[in-house]
């Protein structure tokens, strides 16, 4: 079938940021500040990807899991303090004190570290008005114009039908890569691909999420009825049940994750079914609970997330792949943009925990190379998020929300810089774009 349409309105922004998830928004709040004419697109009618629209609120990846020493700064840690996820200062740069590996749980589990959801809405639509960033909310990217390795326009639908942007920069925030995918740069799908997650919420649990204690029993609770209930034929795939808190003041209110969705995300009907499949499992586990669980006796299922997460889909092949080898010896580059520090968290396509071990679950801070935010054979785009270059094994680490923020700060950064100086990405100067970073108190 042939399909044309007329195009009557185009956009002409320096930079294009697509999609306004973590990596999304601190890329284009970081593009604005450094003097790029900014535009981000997105299809939820808020920005935060995950942490709002997936109720993955969790601050993964922000601070040394031995040690807790903060590893990021710049916009995302100022989105962090104005989202109450983090009060300043802390004493030593630190979230908690360092109490021996197997034991830091005890203590980083007990430091309010949860984004507040409604108030990450709130502070990412105050950011982007306060930057002057033209954002298109309920919008979505369903094609990219390319030509000689170049892309001349990336087409959006909503509900004006049609219109089309002519960037200078794109930098692609979507996740799955799709705008690297469609303007023709290599990219790979595993065939092994992590498991998605719905997120449910639930109230009235007789218990006080905001002491360890009772965070602590309601998990130790909830592992034991998955067990004997998978045991038993009851339910099928799951995970391990993590209670991550709302904010830092409720107290008898959770949401959980531990549905296991296999799908491959860039499948429409996959997509599709996996969303079914996992209210379908929220359903069984709360029945689960509320007959074995003491403190679910009198609980309440409020809402699944509007969307489910996806922790891998499709990563561009940059001009260099991160590799678990790089994390595990905590290699640091010349062009090092960021730092990484969450586990290797490789979650499996089988019912069952998917715990970490000594190899994987303390890993010192590592580096993040700017060229993998470099597409190959696409001159005027940048990536940021999960969709970078990393192998699968190494994505178990670098996928999580504050390690995805702080490479976009580095991703809008250097998308500024490059139209500022008239060139591609991959040409801007490397060691001034760390120093600003640095000085814009990122640490590097």
């Amino acid at each position: 079938m042939n399909y044309s349409i007329n195009v009557e309105k185009c956009y002409e922004p320096d930079v294009l940021v697509c999609g306004m998830g973590p990596a999304g928004l601190t890329a284009a709040i970081a593009a604005a500040r450094t003097g790029a004419k900014v535009m981000g697109i997105e299809k939820c009618g808020y920005s935060g990807g995950n942490i709002t629209n997936g109720m993955v609120n969790t601050c993964c990846g922000i601070a040394n899991q031995l040690t807790g020493e903060l590893v990021v700064g710049g916009i995302t840690l100022e989105i962090c303090t104005k989202t109450d996820a983090v009060e300043l200062p802390l004493k030593d740069n630190k979230l908690f004190t360092s109490v021996g590996p197997y034991k830091h749980q005890s203590n980083s589990e007990s430091i309010p570290v949860y984004f507040d959801i409604e108030l990450f809405k709130y502070i990412a639509d105050r950011m982007i008005l306060e930057h002057n960033i033209d954002i298109l909310y309920h919008t979505r990217i369903f094609d990219v114009v390319s030509s000689s390795g170049h892309i001349d326009y990336v087409m959006l639908a909503n509900k004006e039908r049609v219109t089309a942007v002519k960037p200078n920069i794109v930098v692609d925030c979507t996740g799955d890569g799709d705008v690297a995918a469609w303007s023709g740069a290599p990219t790979v799908v595993d065939d092994n691909l992590y498991p998605g997650t719905v997120k449910f919420l639930v109230d009235n649990l007789d218990a006080d999420f905001r002491t360890a204690k009772d965070r602590q029993s309601v998990r130790t609770n909830t592992q034991k009825a998955m067990i004997k209930a998978h045991k038993d034929g009851r339910i099928g795939l799951y995970t391990v049940p993590f209670a991550s808190r709302l904010n830092r003041q409720v107290r008898d209110s959770a949401s959980f994750n531990n549905t296991k969705l296999p799908l491959v995300s860039i499948d429409a009907e996959s997509l599709t079914a996996a969303e079914i499949t996992g209210r379908e499992q929220v359903h069984q586990f709360m029945k689960v609970y509320k007959d074995e669980v003491p403190e679910f006796k009198d609980a309440q299922l409020i809402l699944t997330g509007p969307n489910l997460g996806v922790r891998e889909s499709r990563r561009i092949i940059g001009e260099y792949i991160l590799t678990v080898d790089d994390l595990r010896n905590n290699r640091h580059f010349d062009d090092s943009i960021a730092k990484g520090t969450w586990p290797i968290d490789v979650v499996g396509n089988k019912a069952g925990p998917d715990g970490w071990n000594a190899d994987t679950a303390f890993i010192r801070p590592y580096g993040i190379p700017y060229r993998t935010l470099l597409p190959q054979k696409v001159d005027n785009l940048l990536v940021a998020g999960r969709c970078h270059s990393a192998t699968h094994e190494a994505l178990g680490s670098t996928r999580v929300a504050l390690t995805a923020m702080v490479m976009g700060e580095a991703a809008g950064t250097a998308a500024a810089m490059a139209v500022d100086a008239s060139v591609a990405p991959k040409n801007i100067d490397i060691s001034k774009l760390r120093e600003l970073l640095i000085s814009n108190g990122g640490i590097i």
